[in-house]
């Protein structure tokens, strides 16, 4: 197994068309540059804020076909007590664009994948043992109507694109 050590934390990896990989890290997304020294980031989109970097972390995420890169924070409850929601984040490349798009009940960010026609979009949320399925445009790469896919009591918490 290759172990590499990058200057920031990496939430998550997506492989790259042209080769190489994409990751969502502590400041936002980007591409890994392994043959750096060190071993370094290249942020296409830093998100968060300095004051934010404290609180938010990305866990897991994904590309669609398009490359468009969906990722998701983790809750966060402060020393003094202040909620800060996990998310489901979204990176365009084609417009270099980042926002959050759903902060709704979400605790911890572990998967998120796509039906084989790539029309629902599925993300786990694991603390509350869900999996929300979204309706999915690949030409727009955008996500809408989020429900319940799977609400089911397991032992444990979900991890990873489970849903049995």
């Amino acid at each position: 197994m290759l172990e590499e050590q990058f200057s920031e934390p990496i939430g998550c990896l997506a492989i790259r068309k042209g080769g190489g990989l994409a990751c969502a890290a502590k400041r936002g997304f980007g591409v890994l540059e392994p043959r750096s020294r060190p071993k370094s980031i290249q942020y296409l989109k830093e998100t968060f804020s300095d004051s934010e970097l404290r609180y938010i972390r990305f866990n897991d995420g994904a590309c669609d076909p398009n490359g468009v890169f969906w990722a998701g924070t983790l809750e966060y409850t402060t020393a003094e007590g202040d909620h800060v929601p996990g998310g489901l984040w979204r990176f365009d490349p084609r417009s270099d664009t980042a926002h959050v798009v759903d902060t709704r009940d979400i605790t911890d960010s572990n998967a998120i994948g796509w039906s084989a026609d790539h029309k629902t979009m599925f993300f786990v949320n694991s603390t509350v043992n869900l999996i929300y399925a979204y309706d999915y445009d690949t030409e727009t790469g955008t996500a809408s109507n989020r429900r319940v896919f799977t609400r089911k009591a397991v032992s444990g918490v979900r991890d990873g694109k489970e849903t049995g």
